[in-house]
């Protein structure tokens, strides 16, 4: 699993690539309120895995979660 940069005219994060394959991200959330800790929102993008897997107070936590979420899948596929 590696992760990479991404920044958009309106957003930035980073995505979570399987071999060739997009399969979670993080990004900063700009539509959390100023005072709201939980500025970074994790997404999974493989079936059986929901796709937002919750807001986190960094970024460092919100990734932990999407590698949590895809190692736990490639474990339920038995691919590993």
């Amino acid at each position: 699993m590696k992760w990479e940069k991404y920044v958009k005219q309106y957003s930035s994060g980073e995505y979570l690539f399987l071999g060739k394959w997009k399969v979670g991200s993080i990004q900063y959330d700009s539509f959390r309120s100023k005072d709201d800790p939980l500025k970074y929102i994790a997404n999974c993008r493989l079936p059986g895995i929901k796709d937002d897997l919750g807001h986190f107070e960094d970024e460092d936590k919100a990734k932990s979660i999407v590698e949590f979420a895809v190692d736990h899948w490639i474990k339920g596929a038995e691919l590993k």
